[in-house]
């Protein structure tokens, strides 16, 4: 997977290896650790695993949620668009 963040024309990007521990209706879980043959930007991405869960939601969004301390636990929110 490749994460890739642009704000005010400077762009960071990592990379990392997915890996489903489980999956189950409506909920899958991920570790996900940083890929070793893909370094990202220095300095910008965490080295640690983390374990991703990606949740079906009623109204068809699909709720993220990450455990990674290192990168602050970033969850949201993600919308179809188009």
């Amino acid at each position: 997977m490749t994460t890739t963040l642009t704000v005010l024309g400077a762009s960071v990007e990592c990379h990392s290896i997915g890996r489903l521990t489980s999956a189950e209706p409506g909920r899958l879980r991920v570790t996900d650790r940083t890929d070793p043959a893909k370094p990202g930007s220095p300095g910008m991405c965490t080295g640690t695993s983390a374990a991703l869960t990606f949740t079906l939601e009623p109204d068809g969004t699909l709720a993220y949620r990450s455990d990674e301390a290192a990168a602050g636990r970033p969850h949201g929110t993600l919308r179809k668009s188009g």
